[in-house]
């Protein structure tokens, strides 16, 4: 190829790196350990900081936010 148009590889490698970099930020940002998540820095689970669902999204100008949303402690197993 001339390198002009990406193939199918190129773009799953893009979104592969794009997933794992999200995944990453929010291993950082959760201060806790919880599930296969695991953290010798905060190796104790914080249902009352972290029972939240971490979303992230690129904003207009490509910079990754991410909100919290609380978890309902009766609709999820602990």
């Amino acid at each position: 190829q001339d390198g002009a148009k990406p193939c199918t590889e190129d773009w799953e490698t893009t979104n592969i790196h794009a997933l794992a970099s999200v995944l990453v930020h929010h291993a950082v940002l959760r201060e806790e350990t919880r599930g296969s998540h695991w953290r010798e820095d905060y190796p104790d689970r914080d249902d009352e900081k972290w029972r939240v669902r971490l979303v992230s999204r690129l904003n207009e100008r490509g910079q990754l936010e991410t909100r919290r949303i609380n978890v309902d402690a009766n609709s999820v197993a602990p």
